[in-house]
């Protein structure tokens, strides 16, 4: 459950072990004030598959990519140690 709360800001500056913490405002916002753990099982094994389906389909996909015949080939340009590079632009 969320409730609006006043919360306040601080600022703080300092080197080492000298700090100054000086109080810089309040703010109105939404903030977390209880929790609850679900207690519905079924929730859970709903939860759980949808993890499991999307981890397997990943791995699969990761499959295809390693299967195929351009895996591991990286297609962009190289410059040859021999040809001077082109010109900075400014």
């Amino acid at each position: 459950m969320s409730k609006l709360q006043r919360v306040g800001y601080s600022t703080t500056t300092g080197v080492s072990v000298l700090t100054l913490s000086l109080p810089s405002g309040t703010d109105q916002s939404l903030r977390l004030q209880t929790r609850e753990t679900i207690q519905d099982p079924k929730f859970y094994q709903g939860f759980y598959s949808l993890v499991q389906r999307f981890a397997n389909e990943d791995i699969a996909q990761n499959r295809r990519i390693e299967a195929s015949p351009q895996a591991g080939v990286d297609e962009r340009p190289r410059a040859r140690a021999d040809e001077p590079l082109p010109p900075r632009r400014r």
